[in-house]
Formats: C-alpha cells, structure tokens, sequence
C-alpha cells in the first residue's frame, strides 16, 4: 500500500479485491470457485481511531466486559465485470482498556464436541469475553488449548486455516 500510495481502508480494499477476483475468477470455467472474506483495519496510534472496512468478515471490540460487533458488508453490491466494487470506510474510537479481535472463519467453523458440530460464533464469542481480561500471551494459548479441545474431543481434523488476532489500546 505504501508503494500506491494507499491509506484509506475502503481504497486498499477496492484495489486488492479487484486484484484478487480478477484472479480467483481469472477465465470463465476455470476460475477458483472462491471469494475473499476479509475485514481491514487501520489504527492511527496518536488517536486511537480506527478505520475499518470489509466483506463478510466482522470484528469484535470488547468494552468492560461488554462484546460488540461489528459487521462489514455480506457482499459487495454492485459489482463489475473487473470485479471492481464499492466499499465503504467507517471509523470508530477507540478507548484505552478496549479490545479489538479480528480473525477468519476457521476457529467457529471447527467441528468438534460431542455430536462432531461447528463450534459456533455465539461460543466463540462468549470464549473471547470469558478471557478478555488476561493477557494477550495467555489469552492465545488459551485459545489454542479450547479449539484443540474441542477438535479432539472426537479426533477431528483441523478442516480451514484459524486465525485470530487480538489487540487490545
């Protein structure tokens, strides 16, 4: 982005969607039967402003104990045939004690338990504000002891790449 000199999320995110779709859609018939899912933050440091913008994805930001969702667009409307498509940045405030987590489908969509069931974004959820508290260290290994857990329960095998990244001002 520093090499076009883009800063704005909703820009980036217009720029590197068309990038990808163009490839994952690159000839008729042959394209990757896929999409991107993506949520985009910028955080100016000196405000704790945060911009954001996405397709599909949401992140949480956790206040006192309170999970908040925010959630990006279920698809881009009005899309071209360059796989060109209007996005849109919205920008919060962060305070001092709040915690943002982004992260891919993967964790919540883990089968595991009992009855071989996705692990759900309400337990996902309620997981993250059960350990937004401790430290950020702790809170990863935490999270990567509960999905084994839960995947091992009935010996599954990780099915999607998980990724979850927590930040907190």
């Amino acid at each position: 982005m520093n090499e076009i000199k883009l800063t704005d999320t909703s820009s980036i995110l217009k720029h590197l969607y068309s990038k990808i779709h163009r490839f994952l859609r690159n000839e008729e018939g042959s394209g990757v039967p896929d999409d991107m899912d993506i949520v985009l933050c910028a955080l100016d440091s000196e405000t704790n402003i945060l911009s954001y913008s996405g397709v599909r994805n949401p992140f949480y930001r956790i206040i006192r104990g309170q999970l908040i969702e925010y959630k990006a667009n279920s698809a881009p409307a009005g899309c071209n045939e360059e796989g060109e498509c209007p996005f849109s940045t919205t920008k919060i405030t962060l305070k001092r004690g709040d915690t943002i987590y982004l992260f891919s489908d993967g964790y919540t969509d883990q089968f595991g338990g009992a009855g071989h069931k996705k692990y759900q974004t309400s337990k996902f959820k309620s997981f993250l504000t059960s350990i937004n508290k401790k430290p950020m260290a702790e809170q990863g290994d935490l999270l990567f002891a509960e999905i084994e857990r839960w995947r091992e329960e009935k010996g599954e095998d990780q099915t999607d790449d998980i990724l979850v990244i927590g930040i907190t001002i």
